[in-house]
């Protein structure tokens, strides 16, 4: 329709207005379009800690894709090269079963598909269509490896992720392939691959979140006691310190909770409480702890 060829007018005018810059110019101008898009965590994080890299990684990895409704984005069994961020309009995703397709889902603003060839060699097991005319940003999974390897002070970070995303694929498809798709694969996301990633990693992931909270504590000074506080936390095991998308640090915990049961499904084990010194804290619940790294 007349929006799409409009949109691809303009995003081919300013393709070629960029190649008269200068390729440094060329390069930061490209990372400032593309950082609203790196809402993947650990992009964040590799972005905080080597900016040139992810820079470089922007420029050569990240590209803008046009669909016009109808457009098929790909189809099951198609080697998956990149992944797709959608930036405007709607798609619709249906994963294959056999040949007959199955369990529709609309994708719209910010949805991720097909993370998976970024991290594992990833074969598409579903339909992707336009249902209006679209953008999507793309991200080439060879040209992000490549970049990984320039960047050596956060290259074990990124491999050992996605080495653990790998496994988590494996596991997956040796339980039950089934319930693989290309938006997700179960218990793949960052929050639950992180906890199981080793201790030193973790120390690393929270250098960001530390030092914007030290940045802050010539406002508030009175908060150096809960910064060193977090700071031992984490050098103990006890949590892990994150940026989300809008620049908040976060604390996480990983939580590990027990239910026995009878074969029934009755619960017959519960935490009535806690003893603390010489009194008992009340609280009914599952027995469970925190994770320690």
């Amino acid at each position: 329709d007349r929006l799409a060829a409009r949109r691809r007018k303009r995003m081919l005018v300013d393709v070629r207005s960029l190649e008269y810059l200068p390729e440094s110019m060329q390069k930061t101008l490209h990372y400032e379009r593309c950082r609203a898009y790196l809402s993947h965590p650990l992009l964040r994080w590799w972005a905080a800690m080597d900016c040139k890299a992810v820079e470089e990684m922007c420029h050569k990895a990240f590209d803008f894709r046009s669909l016009d409704k109808g457009d098929v984005l790909f189809e099951p069994h198609a080697h998956a090269q990149r992944a797709y961020i959608v930036d405007q309009g709607e798609l619709e995703y249906e994963k294959d079963e056999g040949g007959a397709r199955m369990a529709r889902e609309v994708l719209r603003g910010g949805a991720w598909i097909s993370e998976a060839a970024l991290w594992t060699h990833w074969y598409h097991v579903g339909y992707t269509e336009a249902v209006s005319a679209s953008t999507l940003v793309t991200i080439a999974a060879q040209e992000l490896e490549g970049a990984v390897g320039r960047s050596p002070s956060c290259a074990s970070v990124v491999q050992k992720f996605a080495a653990a995303y790998h496994a988590q694929v494996l596991q997956t498809h040796a339980k039950d392939w089934t319930s693989l798709t290309d938006l997700e694969v179960p218990a793949r996301g960052f929050e639950a691959i992180l906890p199981s990633l080793p201790h030193a990693i973790h120390a690393e992931f929270a250098e960001p979140a530390i030092a914007q909270l030290k940045g802050f504590l010539w406002k508030r000074p009175d908060y150096i006691g809960t910064v060193r506080k977090l700071e031992q936390e984490v050098s103990e095991g006890k949590c892990m310190l994150a940026l989300a998308s809008d620049g908040v640090v976060e604390r996480l915990v990983a939580v590990c909770a027990l239910r026995l049961s009878e074969a029934s499904g009755q619960t017959f084990l519960a935490e009535l409480g806690v003893w603390k010194g010489d009194a008992l804290s009340v609280a009914c619940k599952l027995p469970g702890t925190k994770h320690r790294g």
